[in-house]
């Protein structure tokens, strides 16, 4: 992507209470192809007013934008209709939104936003995690590669277990390259996690792709001559992972166990007892 000129995305929030693995394999590229954004999207995961997928739309600087929005809520309409779900209780979100509002130290919606709806939410970006400028057109380009990368992972319809081995895969390039502990006490790799892991391999070309592409991202970030000293190839390339099983939908309770089960692989590799 042109790194010098300003970039403008087009902004929806798509609030799912279903299954967002279809919505994300079925729905969003359908909605890019319809706007001319086939390769220039990011989306990711998110519960803040109900469970819902935020999806980044790069457009042209001089686009349409009230039309995109109308055809990009109408595409999401039809496909509400063609896959209706039933809301989660406010007693459900609240009680969600209780948690993962502590667990994130971030305030929330104290009420739901409407199910199988279409927001139009700015995008903001997360300036103070990965800089301004070059490193942060770095890192968008990053958040599309990325959700190309689960968007073919999520079209193969794979099991909760199948995610989870990938993703162990994919931390454990993140943490060799980083020379990072993924989490912060060694555990016992549990007995579901190293049978997933051990019967579904994934091929070294997904666990290569995500090496290289870290490679390349941990030393334009190195290399920045203008980047903040708090912004490092390490402290990014940590939050790139989680985005990651964010987008290929493991929970963060299943992140957990991933980052464990990764660093464990790890220390016996490296004969750490």
């Amino acid at each position: 992507m042109d790194l010098e000129r300003t970039r403008l995305w087009l902004s929806t929030h798509i609030f799912y209470h279903g299954d967002q693995n279809r919505l994300i394999a079925e729905l969003i590229p359908q909605v890019a192809e319809a706007i001319g954004s086939t390769q220039l999207f990011f989306f990711l995961r998110y519960w803040d007013g109900g469970p819902h997928v935020r999806l980044r739309l790069l457009v042209e600087p001089d686009a349409d934008i009230e039309q995109l929005e109308s055809i990009v809520a109408d595409i999401t309409r039809i496909w509400f209709r063609n896959n209706p779900c039933d809301a989660i209780t406010a007693t459900a979100y609240a009680h969600s939104a209780r948690v993962l509002g502590r667990y994130e130290q971030v305030d929330y919606l104290p009420k739901m936003l409407p199910n199988c709806s279409v927001r139009t939410i700015p995008y903001r970006p997360e300036r103070g995690r990965y800089g301004d400028g070059e490193l942060l057109h770095r890192v968008e380009d990053h958040f599309v590669w990325s959700s190309q990368f689960a968007i073919e992972v999520l079209q193969k319809a794979p099991s909760r277990s199948s995610k989870m081995a990938l993703a162990i895969r994919c931390g454990i390039e993140t943490a060799k390259l980083c020379g990072i502990r993924l989490t912060g006490e060694s555990v016992s790799m549990p007995s579901r996690l190293k049978v997933a892991h051990d019967r579904f391999n994934p091929s070294d070309v997904a666990s290569q792709m995500w090496a290289h592409e870290i490679q390349s991202i941990s030393r334009f970030i190195e290399l920045s001559p203008n980047r903040p000293e708090d912004i490092t190839p390490e402290r990014v390339l940590n939050l790139l992972f989680h985005l990651f099983c964010n987008r290929i939908g493991v929970t963060i309770d299943d992140e957990a166990a991933v980052r464990r089960a990764a660093q464990e692989i790890l220390e016996l590799k490296n004969g750490v007892e």
